[in-house]
């Protein structure tokens, strides 16, 4: 168990913040913060990882410096959450069958792998279900798994929501991805589901970053709140 420290954003009211912002919000100004915690002397900010505590200091100081007052532990910017880090033991393989034919995917390649379980996981003739969007959105009265047993299958979803590639608005936001097409929400709706595990199709321009970006960070650790126990 690792038990790291995040920024805490408190209550936003009239108290939390100055009449006059002493630090004015600007595209240059944004561009300036994302240049420097994205530089190497920030070592990735990965959660548990030296470059974390560097991180945290820097926006917890930008904080300051606009004006906001700390709403976290002991009046501080921060708050403890429990964290388990999961690094994966090498020899991890998924294979594709498909109308009879093997295919082996290899991880950080052509494929990458997210675990949100400690131990031992193993998945052997787990069937494939198509989930479209893998979308459940009460509000908008799309259920991707409505009368589907999902019980130990996989659900094969696609990146981003029905509007990406719809050429007409159907109630998503159009071009702008909604909250429920994101990858962890549909993580979320398809283990709510009884799914085993999710399958997404990667697409560059939906996703909006290359894969890439997935597989060259495919094994490294994952943190998962330590009350966590889905199997996805």
């Amino acid at each position: 168990m690792k038990s790291i420290a995040i920024l805490f954003l408190g209550i936003l009211n009239a108290a939390a913040l100055r009449a006059e912002p002493s630090v004015a919000i600007s595209a240059d100004r944004i561009k300036n913060d994302v240049r420097i915690l994205a530089s190497d002397e920030f070592l990735g900010r990965g959660p548990g990882e030296p470059g974390e505590a560097k991180a945290t200091a820097y926006i917890a100081e930008a904080f300051r410096a606009a004006g906001l007052q700390p709403a976290g532990e002991n009046e501080t910017w921060f708050q403890d959450v429990p964290l388990v880090r999961l690094d994966r033991q090498p020899g991890a393989n998924l294979l594709l069958s498909l109308d009879g034919k093997v295919e082996p995917l290899q991880a950080g390649r052509n494929a990458t792998l997210t675990l949100f379980n400690a131990g031992h996981t193993a998945l052997q003739d787990a069937p494939l279900v198509f989930a479209g969007w893998g979308i459940v959105d009460p509000a908008k009265g799309w259920d991707a798994y409505d009368g589907v047993d999902m019980s130990g299958k996989i659900a094969v979803v696609l990146t981003n929501d029905p509007d990406f590639e719809a050429g007409k608005d159907l109630g998503f936001e159009e071009k702008r991805m909604v909250y429920a097409g994101r990858v962890g929400a549909k993580f979320t709706a398809a283990a709510k589901a009884g799914a085993s595990g999710v399958l997404v199709i990667h697409e560059d321009a939906g996703a909006s970053y290359p894969f890439s970006q997935l597989a060259s960070g495919d094994a490294l650790p994952t943190m998962v709140i330590q009350r966590c126990n889905r199997a996805t």
